[in-house]
């Protein structure tokens, strides 16, 4: 008998409770944003781990900011403060760590 399919969601919720995991998808998440500037992507990909991680609600305890707010910041049309994003960062546990040099060592 075959297994019912999960939906994209419950997969990447699974995935992304393990912390390397997280912290995987949150570097490929800042190289792509880096690569091609679509805020909306990195959102999203910053939303999936936020769910897996316990949702909005547990966001919300573990930075002191209000659902509403995050909610707003998370969403497609989000345009949230570098300030916001590093609280979101460090409730999940996660630091962004890795910087390195443009290869031509200036900025493109």
């Amino acid at each position: 008998m075959n297994k019912p399919a999960r939906s994209w969601n419950s997969f990447m919720e699974e995935q992304l409770a393990d912390p390397g995991e997280a912290r995987s998808y949150l570097e490929l998440a800042i190289q792509e944003y880096q690569q091609d500037h679509d805020l909306a992507a990195f959102l999203i990909a910053l939303r999936h781990i936020v769910n897996a991680q316990g949702g909005i609600g547990r966001l919300a305890k573990r930075t002191g900011l209000r659902r509403r707010h995050l909610y707003r910041v998370l969403s497609n049309e989000g345009n949230p403060r570098f300030e916001t994003i590093i609280k979101i960062v460090n409730a999940l546990n996660l630091r962004i760590e890795k910087l390195g040099v443009h290869p031509e060592g200036a900025l493109p």
